[in-house]
């Protein structure tokens, strides 16, 4: 089946700009997400208590996605040597 001329452009067209529409969201979620690998404890433990709980660990969805496997002794706290841990894995 052949296709008209202006239902090629409109299929053709279409497809462009879903493509520049995933690729302009991909490059933002790209550039939004921080690399845990990155990250310093005390600047995430923002009240400097020494741990890092659930709710700082939130401003990182990142961090707060791993949490609960992160927090090995389930206290409901990442230690810096849990929080070491759980960004660097083949340490």
């Amino acid at each position: 089946m052949k296709l008209s001329h202006p239902t090629q452009t409109r299929i053709t067209r279409g497809f462009l700009l879903m493509s520049l529409l995933y690729l302009s969201l991909s490059s933002v979620q790209a550039a939004g997400t921080p690399d845990l690998k990155n990250l310093n404890f005390a600047d995430v433990d923002r009240n400097h208590d020494g741990v890092i709980d659930m709710q700082e660990a939130s401003a990182i969805p990142e961090l707060a996605a791993i949490f609960k496997s992160a927090d090995t002794n389930q206290d409901g706290y990442l230690t810096e040597k849990e929080f070491q841990a759980a960004i660097n894995p083949t340490r």
